[in-house]
């Protein structure tokens, strides 16, 4: 925790750094200013935790001080001292929101006080802001899960930035997991083998005790002390949970697979030995990237409705070859689905032959098929579209927006007529897409050049660049991140940033014309995205390139 103190008594700054260094409150960094401007510039290149400043000083005084503080967007706690009782100081640095306004000489002890009243409140921020961040990490996967959330870059991005939230790298690939919790049976119960169709599990917020009992934020420490920090869980349905874990961009998937499942492996035993009471399987899905999130949560859910684990278990769901595993009553159903093969055949634009196969079963004459056999075919497809677009890395994004519009489930697992019918307008899709000529380096190139033409407009997003350039915003998003290797909004942002600092080094154009000329929508904002391009505000940067 930093503190600077602020006066032009030399002494006194000395006396009050001494008193620190002997109490320590919690400070550890301790540093010094004689004037207003000399803070100023030690605020833009230091982290300030606490601001303890003097009301008198020379040329500019220290309500002044916390009032620029405050204007661009520091979040210091201040303390005030002076030498004068004077109510109009009192006012306004009531107004300022000033922690306190001490009347030199101010003793030790009630110094003492004050300082750990800011310590204290500065920590109990920090604990708020950290579950603060625990609470939109999960909304940010609960989102993206449930397909609120489109996973495309700038979709992403702009929940991110919204949010305030990091540790999200859009190119990494994530290990994705779903853990199922359940109270055992007592003794006497039904099987528990009927788990899947008689022993719905309540949400982990509904079987806690309160006593010590599971609760997701105990789940939570659980997976931060097995996984680390890169370890994030959200809740998707009644019956379980929905874990990631990113692999670093640098990581091979096929070996750091092996090495994760090993420590998914260790998580669960933490979890069955500390809550001996709940039965507890985990499913774990191979390395996918953000925009399989959806698909992989359906998957996994979908693996675990069918498949019987012990409490405690593992089960690799890690080959394209799962879904053929499961029982069939239809013996040549079961065989002509193989995923795998299925897979290749749609990279090779064979669809049609997978609906010729399909075809030929569902046609045979004295065959019946159950809608768990029409379920399994449609999940088994599903895999199949997906493998294929991972392994060529291609717009799962826009492959989404018709699978969304194909029909209900209901619908679709209807009779096996519409299970080909859905089957055949998701094959044409995956053909079309994946057929697609590449020009991407083109299309960036008109997009950068559109967004250089038009950024001065607040109004520009990724649907106005979009029409542009006639793709749809989905596509787009995903083409120029893989691309240009940055996303739209950033490389917006970075245009207009390069336009303001311009404006700063060659006019004298105060902040608030600069960010209405280069197209962002307030100051505040402007503020933000400089200090976090630059390092340093919009004025810092116009003083250090004039000097």
């Amino acid at each position: 925790m930093t503190i600077l103190l602020v006066d032009d008594e030399y002494y006194l700054v000395q006396g009050v750094k001494s008193l620190i260094e002997q109490n320590s409150f919690g400070i550890d960094t301790i540093l010094t200013a004689y004037s207003a401007q000399q803070a100023r510039e030690v605020y833009e290149t230091q982290d300030i935790d606490i601001l303890l400043a003097d009301v008198e000083m020379p040329k500019e005084d220290g309500l002044s001080l916390v009032r620029w503080v405050r204007e661009n967007g520091y979040e210091s706690v201040n303390i005030l001292l002076t030498g004068h009782e004077s109510f109009q100081y009192a006012r306004t640095a009531i107004e300022l929101g000033v922690l306190e306004y001490l009347v030199k000489p101010a003793t030790a002890e009630n110094l003492s006080a004050v300082l750990s009243r800011a310590v204290t409140g500065i920590r109990r921020r920090e604990e708020e802001e950290l579950i603060r961040q625990q609470t939109n990490m999960a909304l940010f996967w609960r989102s993206l899960y449930n397909g609120s959330l489109t996973p495309d870059p700038d979709s992403i991005a702009l929940f991110l930035s919204r949010y305030d939230l990091g540790g999200i790298a859009l190119s990494d690939q994530y290990i994705y997991a779903y853990l199922t919790v359940s109270r055992k049976e007592e003794p006497g119960a039904a099987d528990p083998h009927s788990y899947s169709s008689a022993a719905e599990a309540a949400p982990l917020s509904a079987v806690d005790d309160g006593k010590g009992g599971l609760s997701f934020p105990a789940l939570v420490r659980c997976l931060k002390i097995e996984m680390g920090p890169d370890a994030w869980a959200a809740s998707v349905d009644s019956k379980g949970y929905m874990v990631s874990f990113g692999l670093p961009e640098e990581a091979d998937p096929a070996s750091e697979t092996e090495r994760v499942r090993h420590r998914f492996e260790d998580f669960m035993e933490l979890l069955t030995r500390t809550w001996p009471d709940y039965r507890m399987v985990l499913y774990l899905f191979d390395a996918a990237p953000l925009a399989a999130a959806p698909y992989a949560c359906e998957l996994l859910q979908q693996y675990s409705s069918r498949i019987y684990a012990s409490s405690g278990t593992v089960v690799n769901v890690l080959s394209s070859s799962g879904i053929s595993s499961f029982s069939s009553p239809d013996r040549q159903l079961a065989e002509c689905l193989q995923v795998p093969r299925w897979a290749e055949w749609i990279t090779q634009h064979r669809g049609q032959d997978i609906l010729l196969l399909l075809r030929s079963q569902f046609q045979q004459q004295d065959t019946l098929f159950s809608s768990r056999d029409l379920s399994i075919v449609y999940y088994g497809l599903l895999h199949a579209v997906f493998s294929a677009f991972t392994d060529r890395e291609e717009a799962l994004t826009e492959l989404s927006g018709s699978m969304a519009h194909a029909g209900d489930l209901s619908s679709i697992l209807s009779s096996p007529d519409q299970l080909l019918t859905w089957a055949g307008r998701i094959l044409d899709e995956a053909a079309r897409i994946l057929s697609r000529p590449d020009d991407a380096s083109s299309v960036t190139e008109q997009v950068k050049a559109y967004i250089r033409s038009h950024y001065t407009d607040p109004a520009l997003d990724r649907t106005q660049i979009a029409e542009a350039v006639h793709m749809s915003p989905d596509y787009l998003s995903y083409l120029f991140h893989k691309e240009a290797d940055t996303t739209l909004s950033a490389f917006l942002n970075a245009e207009r940033i390069a336009a303001a600092k311009k404006l700063l080094l060659t006019t004298d154009a105060g902040a608030q014309e600069i960010a209405e000329k280069v197209g962002f929508s307030g100051v505040p904002y402007f503020h933000k995205q400089f200090k976090k391009s630059t390092g340093m505000t919009p004025n810092a940067y116009r003083k250090q390139q004039g000097d």
